[in-house]
């Protein structure tokens, strides 16, 4: 190689490890890469939703519900990365993010994450208030592990049952599983279907057997039931 080429070649990877900024030079893990690397982000962070809102469709359930719930969720929760409940599989869950709404007189709780794994429809539950408390977190486990068996193959539509075990609501609760409905909202929106998971009792499934159909239509005309499970699991 002439000398040439390797004094061209030298201060090439001198540049490449030490980039030069206003005459200085500073390592490439210096702040001066990070503040340049960041910029980067920064731009291309504003320039996303733009793009977004010119690329993506429109999502006819989320936004029939922001139009409902203005003032949005009153709190939100990512699962990604998180491992299942009570799952040693190292399976990602399905849930990937909830949110929780107020709807006056008691909690709606979205759950999303159903429609990547290509179903139609995501899940949502209801309970209601208590008092001024915040909205409960015990229902997200038990309605966590549904979603999880539906990822693993288990039916999903109206009218099926889940049996979860332990009580969902009140350590004393009579409620051991959840029965898929259409949501009391945003139960016919379509291409997605939002299907509400409604809690029931031991003595209605046993009483009903597997023809569903007559609990169904109790529970769909019972308002109160639909509104979710009074009282709380622990906060």
């Amino acid at each position: 190689m002439s000398h040439w080429r390797l004094r061209r070649s030298c201060r090439q990877r001198a540049v490449r490890a030490f980039p030069v900024l206003q005459g200085k030079c500073e390592p490439s893990g210096s702040r001066f890469w990070e503040r340049t690397t960041m910029g980067l982000l920064d731009f291309f962070k504003r320039r996303k939703p733009e793009a977004a809102a010119r690329q993506e469709p429109v999502d006819p359930l989320l936004s029939q519900i922001a139009a409902a719930y203005p003032k949005g969720p009153v709190r939100r929760g990512s699962f990604k990365g998180v491992p299942r409940f009570h799952d040693l599989t190292g399976k990602a869950p399905v849930i990937d993010e909830v949110m929780v709404f107020d709807a006056e007189d008691h909690w709606f709780f979205l759950f999303l994450g159903c429609r990547p794994l290509g179903l139609p429809f995501e899940l949502s539950f209801r309970t209601t208030k208590a008092g001024s408390e915040p909205p409960p977190d015990w229902c997200v486990e038990p309605v966590t592990r549904v979603a999880n068996m539906i990822g693993d193959g288990a039916e999903c539509a109206p009218g099926v049952t889940w049996v979860i075990g332990s009580p969902i609501g009140d350590a004393s609760s009579a409620f051991v599983g959840f029965m898929a409905l259409p949501d009391m909202q945003f139960g016919d929106v379509e291409p997605a279907r939002l299907l509400q998971l409604v809690p029931v009792t031991r003595a209605e499934l046993d009483m009903h057997g597997p023809d569903h159909v007559q609990l169904c239509r109790s529970l769909e005309s019972d308002h109160q039931r639909m509104m979710g499970v009074p009282g709380s699991h622990g906060s």
